[in-house]
């Protein structure tokens, strides 16, 4: 016997019966506790006050009878089971008012204490059951409200298909339509038909494992609009053949579009970049060239010489900015930044790319020293141009006249190149982004602007050679950027 407290609402206008009843619960569940009502809008009144586990009712009393109390009940949504006592011939109305929603019945000649005690505890265990079912379906539909998912289930026997409103609203229909497996099925994008039936049809092959995942776009079946769908499913198999599939769906048009909108954003970036760029080195090689020859034609002292020579510069900088531009381009398209590998010296390249930037910047002081065996296989070129980005970022970042420090040192399997400067150190909120393109300092003391490719161009090269940069940068110790490359 269960031991835990009920509460009963006994309600019979014979008061012989209703003392039938008590005596016998009384007897064999007294944990049962019994309030007595003579009359089914008394005890609806009641029922509206809460408390009572369950409801004994006769099924006949004078003016509104049991069938009345179970209707109200039902209308007013009171969560409380309702068994029914009848007399002997009406089992099969109390058959029909356990289909309209009562718990359970009894006849009133039968009536034993422990037959009826266990018959309520029953119906309020059954009742407690599914009222945490219907709360836990409640809970998964607004869980799937708020993800968005729609829950499919697929007979490949019949091609039966059943699925909740989300998914019929997915593949755009109204509310309260119907969808079937053909409909379904019809409503994928023509270009995508022939991937999902071979990723079904892979899915539903034993072994396989049955998971299944695709995404496809469906054309709505009402509203013609197009949707890219994710869906997820798993198949079930029963001696070797699949007999359910349970699945999801969800909605990822908005991701779709904005990875399709990215895709040409960055397709335009790199047409437009290696247009550019390709247009504008031939008239800048020629601009470099013929002033060379004019400053080797002038006489010696002659006004022309200084502007010749800022000429030149500026044909430079162009130079590098094109080629930068070039090894970006490049880099997006996902192919990488190319080198060519060969035997080199370290110190020779680092000593070789600062000495031209020395001779570019006169006024400065700009040392490099060496240490160890610097030889390996690098692609000499690439190298002098990170040692050539990064000794001019530290020039542009730091007081005119400090000392720029470039350092080459073998270790063994590696070789490391440090490049410091004195000056403002990096922000810490700009470290995390420092190797990103288009990032320019906010501290530069020359006037010259770069586009911000740089360090992003340093990072794909010293990449490519296998290698790692990174960078410190304090007030007290200056920034360094630091690259080591493997020696293999």
């Amino acid at each position: 016997m269960d031991p835990r407290e009920l509460s009963l609402l006994l309600v019979d206008d014979d008061l012989v019966d209703r003392m039938a009843v008590v005596r016998a619960l009384a007897k064999a569940d007294p944990a049962i506790e019994v309030r007595e009502l003579d009359a089914a809008d008394a005890a609806l009144e009641a029922l509206r006050g809460g408390g009572f586990d369950c409801v004994v009712s006769d099924l006949h009393m004078p003016g509104r009878d049991g069938a009345w109390l179970l209707a109200a009940i039902e209308q007013e949504g009171l969560d409380v089971p309702l068994v029914v006592l009848t007399g002997q011939g009406d089992e099969q109305r109390a058959v029909a008012l356990m289909k309209a929603g009562a718990a359970d019945y009894m006849v009133k000649g039968s009536i034993s204490g422990s037959r009826l005690g266990h018959m309520l505890r029953h119906a309020v265990r059954v009742h407690r059951a599914e009222r945490e079912a219907r709360l836990a379906h409640e809970r998964l539909a607004l869980a799937l409200s708020a993800t968005g998912l729609g829950i499919w289930e697929w007979d490949p026997r019949t091609n039966e298909l059943r699925c909740d409103d989300r998914s019929k609203a997915l593949f755009g229909l109204p509310e309260g339509a119907t969808l079937g497996a053909p409909e379904a099925e019809n409503a994928i994008h023509p270009e995508d038909a022939a991937g999902w039936r071979s990723t079904l049809g892979a899915a539903l092959e034993p072994g396989s494992g049955g998971r299944y995942e695709a995404e496809h776009r469906v054309i709505g079946i009402a509203d013609r609009h197009v949707r890219w769908l994710r869906v997820s499913g798993q198949v079930f198999f029963q001696d070797g053949a699949p007999v359910r599939v349970v699945g999801a769906l969800l909605d990822v048009t908005a991701r779709r579009n904005e990875e399709e909108l990215t895709r040409r954003r960055l397709e335009f970036e790199q047409q437009l970049m290696g247009i550019v760029s390709h247009d504008l080195r031939n008239p800048i090689a020629a601009m470099v060239t013929g002033t060379e020859i004019l400053r080797r034609a002038l006489p010696e002292g002659s006004p022309l010489m200084k502007t010749a020579a800022r000429i030149a510069s500026s044909g430079e900088r162009a130079t590098r900015l094109i080629r930068d531009l070039l090894d970006f381009t490049q880099a997006r398209t996902g192919t990488g930044i190319p080198v060519d590998l060969c035997a080199a010296d370290i110190h020779a390249t680092c000593k070789q790319a600062v000495d031209e930037i020395a001779l570019a910047h006169p006024g400065r002081q700009i040392v490099h020293t060496a240490e160890g065996d610097g030889r390996g296989v690098w692609d000499p070129d690439r190298i002098s141009q990170v040692v050539d980005n990064l000794t001019r970022n530290a020039v542009s970042y730091s007081p005119p006249d400090s000392v720029v420090t470039v350092r080459s040192r073998d270790l063994g399997a590696r070789v490391r190149v440090e490049v410091h400067n004195e000056g403002t150190p990096i922000a810490a909120d700009v470290m995390p982004t420092l190797f990103e393109p288009y990032k320019r300092g906010d501290h530069k003391q020359d006037p010259d602007r770069s586009i911000g490719l740089g360090l992003f161009i340093v990072k794909e090269i010293v990449s490519a050679h296998r290698g790692e940069v990174t960078v410190r940068s304090t007030a007290a110790e200056g920034t360094t950027f630091q690259v080591d490359l493997p020696k293999g």
